[in-house]
């Protein structure tokens, strides 16, 4: 009987000292230092969706119109240059650029190179009353460009000419542009390929080109027996239908 319970006593021992070869018992916790505190890591904020005109990116990011990368994204500060002030793209990418804040550095309105310009939109108007908000690409976002009188001639600085464009809160508008060497009939990208009084236009054949510009009031007629059709985006104006 004494040699049973001796062994019934080692064996309780053993089993109150063993378990370290199992890794531990079933109720250990991993101590708090152990655990990760910060959750899953924060999103790279460069590439983001944002909007140019409340410029809503991290302070030290700039929200910038990238047309090749879908739209506005947040990306890294632009330069120091203002209004105005001549610019350049560092890596020929609409949007990064040398323009400080909400800038755009555009090639409209200018004989050559480019220059930074305002942002607009429907809800955010040119502040100067001497610009027009050109709508670039059907994209709701324009640039603040010297205005003229659609149609009109010596409204505008030496070297350029009043050219149609689209608000994007609707109405068309006459923008100071360069003019091109295209004359009516040639192909075109944009109205800076067309002679003054052109406009650059996506005709229903499926061309882009050069036509003559007309208003569908009759104020501003096309020659006898050619039709002022209708521009889709500018009411009121039109383009002499050489058909």
């Amino acid at each position: 009987m004494r040699t049973i319970q001796t062994i019934l006593v080692l064996a309780m021992a053993a089993g109150a000292c063993g378990g370290d070869d199992s890794g531990g018992s079933a109720d250990a916790r991993v101590p708090d230092a152990a655990v990760p505190d910060g959750g899953m890591p924060d999103a790279d904020p460069v590439g983001m969706t944002c909007d140019p005109i409340a410029q809503d990116c991290p302070a030290e990011l700039r929200c910038s119109v990238t047309f090749d990368l879908g739209g506005p994204t947040c990306q890294a500060p632009g330069g120091t240059d203002g209004v105005d002030d001549a610019c350049t793209r560092p890596t020929n990418m609409a949007g990064i650029d040398t323009c400080e804040g909400s800038l755009y550095c555009a090639n409209f309105g200018v004989t050559s190179g480019r220059v930074c310009r305002d942002l607009c939109t429907a809800a955010a108007p040119c502040a100067d009353s001497g610009r027009a908000c050109f709508e670039m690409v059907s994209s709701g976002i324009g640039v603040c460009l010297p205005a003229c009188t659609p149609l009109s001639t010596g409204e505008c600085a030496t070297g350029t000419e009043c050219f149609m464009g689209h608000d994007p809160a609707g109405p068309a508008i006459g923008y100071c542009e360069a003019p091109g060497a295209g004359v009516r009939g040639d192909t075109c990208a944009s109205n800076q390929d067309c002679v003054a009084g052109l406009t650059c236009v996506n005709r229903i054949t499926g061309e882009t080109t050069c036509e003559v510009s007309c208003e569908t009031t009759g104020n501003t007629p096309c020659a006898t027996g050619v039709t002022c059709l209708p521009l889709t985006n500018e009411p009121g104006y039109g383009y002499c239908d050489p058909a």
